[in-house]
């Protein structure tokens, strides 16, 4: 179920976005930035990696909005779909889903814990 969410497909690799940083990015800095592909970050930096708050586009129109910790997806987040419709709510943790959530469908959601 929750891979029908399109977690695997956020999940991206950090040399993806390789070409745009090039060392030069100051830590709490916000910037905006995309990939060849068309994904775009939007959100604060440390060390060169997604830190912070942030938002993750991919070009078929999900999203992430949430918390990242050295270029990952880690602590609280929410994933939309193309409508901006939530889908998930959750905890994340290096990138993967780990805790309590809330899967959203239409006018129900599920909660549930995932490790």
């Amino acid at each position: 179920m929750l891979q029908q969410v399109g977690l695997d497909v956020i999940k991206l690799n950090r040399e993806q976005f390789a070409f745009l940083t090039v060392g030069n990015l100051k830590s709490g800095e916000y910037r905006k930035l995309t990939t060849k592909e068309g994904i775009i970050y939007e959100g604060t930096f440390a060390n060169d990696n997604f830190d912070g708050i942030g938002k993750l586009y991919l070009k078929e129109g999900m999203y992430y909005d949430g918390d990242f910790k050295n270029g990952e997806k880690d602590g609280h987040g929410e994933i939309y779909d193309k409508d901006n419709n939530i889908i998930l709510e959750g905890q994340f943790l290096k990138d993967q889903l780990n805790g309590s959530y809330k899967f959203f469908k239409e006018d129900e959601y599920l909660i549930g814990e995932y490790k």
